[in-house]
């Protein structure tokens, strides 16, 4: 299966460019799922910009981080274990700051030319 056909069975928003689709996957990779359009959720009690159109937040009442990009939500439940609030932040920030600095490395941000 190629990376593009992973990416497409997942359900990912059509609207992401392919470098916050590549970002998405590697947030998806450590335990966040893509949850739905931002529009169709309330505002958090935090929220602070990561890097490249990502934020974190943790929605009030809730035991969740986001991560969201372009009004796409992805995020991570943490109810039922023991975690520590700046932890899963700094672990999310960089998740996201190692994935935008990569895409730049892989090769997929490059388009192939052909000629005949």
């Amino acid at each position: 299966m190629t990376n593009n056909q992973s990416l497409m069975d997942k359900k990912l928003p059509c609207w992401l460019t392919k470098k916050q689709l590549y970002v998405a996957e590697q947030l998806i990779a450590q335990g966040f799922y893509y949850c739905a359009d931002a529009d169709d959720f309330y505002e958090p009690i935090f929220s602070e910009s990561v890097t490249d159109g990502w934020s974190l937040s943790f929605p009030a009442g809730e035991c969740f981080l986001d991560a969201t990009c372009d009004n796409a939500i992805f995020s991570k439940n943490l109810e039922g274990r023991e975690f520590h609030f700046q932890a899963e932040l700094k672990a999310a920030r960089k998740i996201i700051r190692k994935a935008s600095q990569d895409w730049h490395l892989t090769g997929l941000n490059h388009c192939q030319l052909s000629f005949l």
